[in-house]
């Protein structure tokens, strides 16, 4: 019998169809339970996130701070200048030129929205760059916990906070920062897009991957194949091949949105329609040449404007596109010719990505110890170790070793394609700072694979453990030093910054600080070519000809091939009163290089002042056939094409002179003074001849001989009817200066 009240129970053990309160009451007490517990779960999710998030910016903010002191924090250097530049240019209403699109798009642009907001301020970019970077570090520990647990991500973003050149680098203008928050958010929106099949998540992804591609071109192999995975997964994962195809489409349409835009701004500034940087073709070769070391060493100055123009020197004058794709012809040429060396520099190129130590190119992170304890804390190395990365890179493989089977496939693709694009151009830490989050993934995994093993006490894979970790951090550590890592980058600080804050070699105006950056560049280094070039030039606007020209003579007695240097040394001269000498650096320097635009312009305004219009004309078409945009060229070529126009018309007036007055007492020298500027030399000498032949006494075409002769360069014979005037005429004033003029320039070639 049952309780009073209460139905007996249905025959046979079947449930009755009424409701049931009992049931009904545990199911609710059930989703209350479940409810707390993922309320308590999410509040902790919250609070792990904050406090990583706390830590990493702190850590950041305080690098900030003590950066402060570096020389560099408020001059960006190199990429950082180029950067600043084309954003500040772009913000003040100066537009979007070629150069917009020589490097990638996204990082100056952003820089250009952020300065526009916050007034040219670097330390506001800065500090957007650390907040990033605090997030990056968040968005890690989801990732790890997603494909791992809790745990693995909270260590995984502890290693991304601590990670010292994600410190350096977020905290620098360059894009290294977006790139590796870019990396965690493309792996999170695959493992998402995947997952949940929707539209909305595919269609973030493509706005993601454009962004991605548009900071780092090295994300497209890694985009690409894993879009290939998804959609393999999507056709997979359903047999709705209408609801696949929508979410397909909406991964496209989220990658055109930002794509096309760029790429019809890109088409419409440069010509060419895409959304890759035109530098492809020269990174290429630079990584890939059978003079590696040589062009991986070029730093920024005369060599590696030498190595920009290269394109020019061997006939190439189209745009940036063609010069690229000269490059980048040179390139597949030597990987057709030469495929050994070709595996040989992959190889070595390989060693450096996995090195422990920081692989430097325009600037080296261990240099910026000197302004900031905790970096010096975060990133060090002792002989060839180096720290972080060689601690990372072992607990890496540990964590893939042990739990192979749970990565999913967008890190794995991530970690095979985005270094292989790395290492098919060149390795920098700049650039192998992006795979440090997904390293830190695995690197978790790997601490507490290795914590388990101590645990468990399972000493002989410990053992083997450990002897796997020694194997890899000799890999990481014994090869090298690089050729990059032999250059005096203290000494290169010094020139970056004195190069920036030049009133002549960069915008900043600064000179005097310039030139105390040259000199201590110089105190280091005495044998920097560069270094004397720029405080030379720097001497030379403030009007300190001597100590400038003695620069220009270090630069040639340490490079004689410094053509730049060379036109810059016959500016001085000519400024000292010295035009012959002028001349002379000048031809040299065109007989080196004579596609030097620079040199033709600036020996043609001499020639044009020493009355030779023929030849500055001739120099001013040299300038501008190889730049035809040199407006300075284009200006003074007209005014030299007008004065020869009236030249012209007043030498057809002066042979009539001639014809009807062949006394003339001075007709001869004003018909030479004509002639030569016109570059008939020849002509006036023949004419001269022709008038002496009939009246040797006539001292005046004697003396216009002697001008003609010294005009084309026969000083002796000029020399020679300069005397014969003076015997004729001993108060002859003109001779006698011509005379002694010519006398010098003939002793001067013979002490040459």
């Amino acid at each position: 019998m049952g309780k009073p009240g209460e139905s007996p129970p249905p025959a046979g053990g079947e449930q009755s169809s009424g409701p049931d309160p009992a049931s009904g009451a545990r199911e609710d007490a059930s989703r209350s339970v479940d409810a707390k517990a993922a309320g308590k779960r999410g509040a902790k999710t919250i609070g792990i996130c904050g406090a990583i998030f706390l830590v990493a910016l702190i850590v950041r903010l305080v690098y900030l701070i003590e950066s402060s002191e570096s020389p560099t924090f408020e001059v960006p250097v190199v990429d950082a200048e180029v950067y600043d530049g084309l954003a500040r240019s772009l913000i003040e209403g100066n537009g979007m030129g070629g150069a917009f699109f020589y490097q990638p798009f996204f990082y100056p642009f952003f820089l250009s929205v952020v300065y526009f907001f916050a007034g040219h301020s670097v330390l506001c970019a800065k500090v957007c760059q650390v907040v990033l970077g605090a997030a990056t570090c968040v968005l890690t520990y989801r990732l790890g916990e997603r494909v791992f647990d809790r745990r693995t991500g909270i260590i995984a973003g502890a290693i991304v906070a601590l990670c010292g050149p994600l410190v350096f680098f977020e905290a620098e203008l360059v894009g290294s920062g977006w790139a590796a928050f870019w990396s965690v958010a493309l792996a999170w929106l695959f493992l998402k897009a995947g997952a949940d099949q929707a539209p909305r998540s595919c269609r973030w992804l493509g706005i993601c991957g454009a962004l991605a591609v548009l900071t780092r071109p090295t994300f497209l192999p890694f985009f690409v194949a894993g879009c290939v995975w998804l959609a393999v997964a999507l056709v997979r994962g359903s047999r709705r091949w209408r609801a696949t195809s929508w979410s397909l489409a909406n991964l496209l349409a989220g990658f055109a949105i930002i794509a096309i835009p760029v790429a019809r701004l890109n088409s419409h500034v440069t010509g060419h329609f895409g959304i890759l940087p035109s530098t492809g073709g020269i990174n290429l070769y630079i990584g890939n040449n059978p003079d590696v070391c040589e062009t991986l060493t070029t730093r920024p100055g005369f060599d590696w404007i030498r190595l920009t123009q290269l394109p020019l020197r061997q006939g190439v004058t189209g745009d940036q596109w063609e010069q690229q794709d000269f490059f980048a012809r040179k390139f597949q040429t030597f990987v057709r010719t030469e495929p050994l060396g070709f595996a040989k520099g992959l190889a070595r190129k390989a060693l450096q990505f996995v090195s422990s130590r920081e692989i430097p190119r325009n600037v080296d992170i261990y240099c910026f110890h000197e302004w900031s304890r905790v970096l010096g804390c975060l990133t060090w190395k002792v002989g060839g170790f180096g720290f972080p990365f060689g601690v990372i890179l072992p607990l890496a493989c540990i964590g893939f070793a042990c739990r192979a089977r749970e990565v999913p496939v967008p890190l794995i693709l991530f970690l095979v394609l985005f270094p292989l694009s790395i290492v098919l151009v060149f390795v920098t830490a700049r650039y192998r700072v992006v795979v440090v989050p997904h390293l830190a993934i695995l690197a978790g995994a790997g601490f507490w694979a290795v914590v388990r093993m101590v645990q468990s006490r399972r000493w002989r894979r410990l053992t083997a453990t450990a002897a796997g970790v020694v194997v890899l951090i000799s890999l990481a550590s014994v090869p090298g030093p690089f050729c990059e890592e032999k250059l005096d980058y203290t000494a290169e600080l010094h020139f970056e910054v004195g190069t920036c804050l030049g009133a002549v070699t960069g915008s900043h105006g600064r000179p005097d600080e310039a030139i105390e950056h040259f000199r201590q560049v110089l105190r280091i280094d005495p044998g920097f070519a560069d270094a004397h070039h720029n405080l030379a030039l720097e001497l030379e606007e403030q009007g300190n000809l001597d100590e400038a020209a003695y620069h220009y003579q270090e630069v040639l007695r340490l490079r004689p091939d410094r053509y730049d240097s060379l036109a810059n040394l016959a500016l001085v001269r000519e400024r000292q009163g010295k035009p012959d000498q002028a001349r002379r650096h000048f031809e040299q320097a065109l007989r080196i290089e004579p596609t030097f635009c620079k040199g033709h312009y600036n020996y043609a305004n001499l020639l044009l002042k020493q009355g030779e219009l023929s030849r500055a004309i001739e120099h001013y078409e040299a300038a501008l056939r190889d730049c035809p945009e040199y407006a300075k060229a284009q200006n003074n070529l007209k005014v030299a094409l007008a004065r020869r126009e009236k030249l012209e018309l007043a030498l057809a007036q002066h042979t009539e002179l001639l014809k009807r007055r062949p006394d003339h007492p001075t007709g001869y020298s004003n018909l030479v003074s004509l002639l030569v500027p016109l570059g008939r030399i020849d002509e006036a000498a023949e004419r001269c001849s022709a008038a002496l032949a009939a009246d040797p006494q006539n001292t005046d075409a004697r003396f216009a001989l002697g001008f003609a002769y010294e005009s084309a360069g026969r000083i002796s014979e000029a020399i020679a009817e300069y005397q014969n005037v003076l015997q004729l005429r001993p108060d002859h004033a003109g001779a006698r200066q011509r005379l002694e003029a010519a006398q010098a320039k003939l002793d001067d070639a013979r002490s040459r």
